[in-house]
């Protein structure tokens, strides 16, 4: 997987994104190498809920600036979209057959009709990367349509793959 990002100033960039796209790239590995390999399934549940809260916390930092809650920062915005970009390959590799184990709300859904749970996280990726270049090109408008696309993919993966939560009011 190739992410190609578009930086909104000329020069090289700023150290301090270098070192977070550093950073993201070496947890995702880590993470893809922990998910395929002999993990007990207790721990690859907690795993993947974290990686799930990760993408959380990026998505409500973005949505609060596309919907005007707080200030419209395309930097911010770009650091977000390529976190969820770098986490959407491993997402796959967080649920291998039968790992139903409680806290999990995963459905047997999600191998029962693999394909289209891998194609919703190709999409996740897809779409974050659009976001991430848009916000770099502070483009307002098309950042917003990015963030629904996204949120469309969001939605539609928790309808078909994840147990309803009685206190999750934003699934």
């Amino acid at each position: 997987m190739t992410v190609r990002l578009v930086h909104q100033t000329e020069g090289p960039m700023p150290r301090s994104y270098i070192q977070h796209a550093l950073i993201v790239t070496l947890s995702t590995l880590a993470v893809n190498v922990m998910a395929t390999s002999e993990t007990p399934q207790p721990a690859l549940v907690e795993q993947r809920i974290e990686a799930m809260k990760e993408l959380k916390t990026q998505m409500k930092l973005i949505a609060d600036m596309v919907r005007g809650r707080t200030e419209f920062t395309a930097l911010a915005i770009q650091q977000a979209a390529t976190e969820i970009a770098a986490h959407a390959p491993e997402i796959s590799g967080l649920f291998p057959e039968g790992s139903l184990h409680s806290p999990s709300n995963a459905l047997p859904a999600i191998w029962e009709q693999k394909a289209k749970f891998d194609r919703l996280a190709t999409d996740l990726e897809t779409n974050a990367v659009r976001l991430a270049n848009n916000a770099a090109r502070q483009s307002q408008n098309d950042s917003k349509k990015d963030f629904r696309q996204i949120g469309r993919v969001c939605a539609a993966c928790h309808k078909h793959f994840r147990q309803k939560q009685k206190d999750d009011g934003e699934d």
